[in-house]
């Protein structure tokens, strides 16, 4: 008997062990912006057989002899990249296969970019690892929910959000082969990716995390302004009632300092003493 695995609720059970907000590189989230294609073509190869193949405008196309192409249609660009026995042709449509062309992963294109920046043969070209379609990689700073919103996991962006993630915080990506850096919280992520469902889910929560924050701030305001004025009515009444204090007891020891020392509160003095006294 199989049992059927719940990838979610795996996911979700293991979100209580760990801190969510934590923040750190990581280099392999590699995701495609542009469409790409993997292709295979049968001897002859030529520029105008490579350019003619792929229906996308960026393509690696696999060859006899263990050969690896890079073509862009845009601007006619064809580029032996890569030659030598490897598995990485193994991701490649076959001479066998009846369907020459399919869709490259983002996993596709971050392997072909590897092998070329560490090749086990060496490469045609120099600069081999510039031709490749436009990506964004995670710098640093990275969250698991911004990897979420990265992959276009929705299931995982909803789970995550049930433990009340910081959505202010910001990762740093760099986008290739321009370099440019770009730091994002994970609706900017989810905005700049088009990743609309998700971006719509976490413009929700942060319009609704706004308001309740306004409302906390202005009952603060509420009750600091009901404390200051009840404060100022108390030292009022507490001024008023001291100086009531004053006028009902004269006999006080700084309103009569008669003789050497001060007279005591309320002591009769007689006449005839206060006037040698004053002589």
């Amino acid at each position: 008997m199989s049992h059927r695995i719940n990838v979610a609720e795996i996911f979700e059970e293991n979100l209580a062990y760990g801190d969510i907000n934590q923040q750190t590189s990581f280099p392999s989230s590699l995701r495609t912006l542009e469409a790409c294609q993997l292709c295979y073509l049968d001897d002859p190869v030529s520029p105008e057989a490579l350019l003619a193949l792929p229906d996308a405008n960026e393509a690696y196309i696999a060859a006899s002899n263990y050969r690896l192409y890079y073509i862009n249609k845009n601007n006619q660009t064809c580029v032996l990249i890569y030659q030598g026995c490897s598995t990485l042709f193994d991701i490649f449509p076959q001479f066998y296969n009846s369907d020459k062309i399919k869709s490259a992963t983002s996993r596709d294109i971050e392997r072909i970019i590897q092998a070329l920046q560490k090749p086990i043969h060496p490469l045609p070209v120099k600069n081999a690892t510039d031709y490749h379609p436009r990506y964004i990689v995670n710098v640093s700073n990275c969250t698991v929910l911004h990897h979420a919103v990265l992959i276009n996991g929705i299931q995982q962006v909803k789970s995550l959000l049930k433990y009340q993630p910081q959505l202010e915080l910001k990762a740093r990506y760099q986008i290739q082969p321009t370099g440019e850096i770009l730091e994002l919280t994970a609706k900017e992520l989810a905005d700049y990716l088009k990743h609309d469902e998700i971006a719509a889910l976490l413009a929700s929560l942060t319009e609704t995390k706004e308001k309740n924050s306004s409302l906390i701030k202005a009952n603060r305001h509420v009750i600091w302004f009901a404390s200051s004025k009840d404060n100022t009515t108390i030292d009022t009444q507490n001024k008023a009632a001291k100086a009531s204090k004053e006028v009902d007891e004269p006999c006080s020891e700084k309103s009569h300092p008669i003789g050497s020392g001060p007279a005591k509160e309320c002591d009769f003095i007689p006449r005839d003493k206060a006037l040698s006294t004053q002589m």
